[in-house]
């Protein structure tokens, strides 16, 4: 996989920056606007093509961020305290996966039903997300995380009590609250609290966290089923609520996000506040030192600018929504759910040994996880993202033939490949883009936008999943997926502009310059 994505890239890297000026800029003739040499040039950067700098930023490499300066040490323990809320997520998808061999057999539970126990959580999580983004600019980052953790707790200790399939369905809703406002919250607090040649590995933190949650879900779910109690799937689902107070509890020791203070309160006391919580001062001129994000943080806006977006925006809301779109039409989170029953269909009859592949999966999507956050910030989002998407279509093709031919190891083999893959490319850079693309004055309603859609979408493919496997077969199921990560390929190959080393404010720059030349291509077509 690791060669075929290296290959993919050195291919792409050749011609992706002259493919995408030609389609933002073919058409335009030279009685509209005569183009130079350095506007060429300027264009191919603000795609991220060879001639591509970091806008005079020192390149990050994962060595300094375990280096022995104050500024990596801060960054790192609060990027990790606060990553750790996303783990909520993970537990529960691989939790599940395990307890729902179990609940199923108790309260007798069809396909359909066994969807509805899923596709709740991701249904409420919609509402979560939401909510978040109202409350996010008015109370801050930090305080909406505590509060869902609060909610994935109690959910937790419901879901573990419930006595029947109605008390387990409002059990899970309620935890869905709490894990949608996370999922929307964690990467903009540490996308607005680190420096910007951080921002990719330390963002992709995100999807890091849930990956240990689905690696410890997963070996819950193992060693747990190995046992001869009776209420396994309740001891399951009920640990949930410890990693939900360890993180309340870690998240005292967390600023408020500097970006939000200096939006509410001006820079002065954002400096305050931001410095008393030990970060040092060149994390403090590099965060609070803009004038021009100052002045852009002075100018208050909602919900109404998403429905009359600027070209700059609009282009902006495209790609930030699809990315969040895409990740969930990959499938990783019904097949996640899923994986027991597939494997039985498949031909693995054994509980046990359905649940040690699972937790193999788990430890695939770690290690996978751990890699693209060390090299994202080299190699790129855009790169990654297309690379991903190419092979997680392979995956899925792999997977369809293996179900008509009957061939247990190749199917086994491409699970695994496919939860690396999606690992390695839409987990952790999904999140990262998400929280880079959208303009800070408006983020926090942009990204729960894009969440409530990325569990809309996660929602849809878990409610229907079993019913389609039904219907169409699992090979027909796998093959129509893989149809769709060739088109997320498409689209990021497409639309999607590199967005490494540059600042948040210089993102929103670098989307209103390539509206811009959108505008003028359409001229010239005129």
């Amino acid at each position: 996989v690791i060669l075929g994505q290296r290959t993919w890239f050195a291919i792409t890297s050749r011609i992706e920056g002259t493919f995408l000026v030609t389609v933002f800029t073919s058409g335009m003739s030279s009685g509209v606007h005569s183009r130079t040499a350095d506007e060429d040039a300027a264009e191919v950067a603000l795609w991220g093509g060879e001639t591509m700098v970091l806008d005079g930023h020192q390149e990050f490499t994962i060595r300094e961020l375990f280096a022995s300066k104050h500024e990596s040490r801060y960054v790192l323990l609060v990027s990790t305290i606060a990553a750790l809320n996303s783990a909520l997520l993970g537990y529960d998808v691989s939790i599940m996966s395990a307890a729902l061999v179990f609940i199923r057999r108790e309260f007798q539970m069809d396909d359909v039903c066994e969807e509805l126990v899923s596709g709740i959580l991701n249904a409420a999580a919609i509402l979560g997300a939401l909510l978040g983004g109202l409350s996010m600019n008015a109370h801050g980052r930090k305080h909406v995380i505590a509060l869902a953790c609060a909610f994935a707790g109690i959910g937790s200790v419901l879901s573990g009590a419930a006595m029947g399939i109605k008390s387990l369905l409002l059990a899970r809703a309620i935890l869905g609250l709490g894990i949608g406002s996370v999922v929307m919250a964690v990467p903009v607090y540490i996308a607005e609290v680190v420096p910007l040649r951080m921002r990719g590995c330390l963002v992709s933190l995100t999807e890091v966290a849930i990956s240990v949650g689905v690696f410890i879900g997963f070996f819950a779910g193992w060693s747990i089923g190995l046992t001869s109690m009776t209420w396994k799937w309740r001891l399951m689902v009920g640990v949930g609520a410890l990693p939900a107070l360890l993180n309340l509890m870690l998240l005292q020791a967390l600023p408020e996000s500097p970006r939000w203070m200096m939006m509410r309160f001006g820079p002065k006391l954002a400096e305050e506040r931001f410095a008393e919580s030990g970060a040092p001062a060149e994390l403090i001129r590099e965060i609070l030192g803009s004038k021009a994000q100052q002045e852009e943080l002075d100018d208050a806006a909602g919900w109404r600018e998403m429905l009359r977006p600027t070209p700059g925006l609009r282009l902006s809301l495209l790609v930030g929504l699809g990315i969040a779109v895409q990740q969930q039409m990959s499938g990783i989170e019904a097949v996640m759910y899923y994986t027991p029953m597939m494997l039985q269909r498949a031909g693995v009859r054994s509980e046990n040994a359905q649940l040690f592949l699972m937790l193999g999966m788990g430890l695939t999507k770690l290690v996978a996880t751990l890699w693209s956050g060390a090299i994202i910030d080299r190699v790129g989002r855009r790169p990654l993202l297309v690379g991903g998407s190419v092979g997680i279509a392979l995956c899925y093709l792999v997977m369809s033939a293996s179900y008509l031919s009957g061939w247990l190891l190749a199917c086994v083999g491409s699970f695994h490949a496919f939860v690396a893959c999606y690992a390695m490319s839409l987990g952790p850079v999904a999140w990262v883009t998400i929280s880079e693309v959208f303009p800070t004055r408006i983020r926090a309603q942009c990204v729960a936008m894009a969440v409530a859609i990325n569990r809309a979408t996660s929602a849809a493919c878990v409610l229907c999943f079993l019913s389609l496997a039904d219907v169409m077969t699992p090979a027909g199921l796998f093959f129509l997926l893989s149809i769709g990560s060739t088109g997320a390929a498409v689209f990021f190959y497409a639309l999607l502009p590199e967005t490494r080393g540059r600042s948040l404010e210089e993102v929103e720059q670098q989307f209103a310059a390539l509206a811009l030349c959108a505008a003028r291509r359409e001229a010239g077509e005129v």
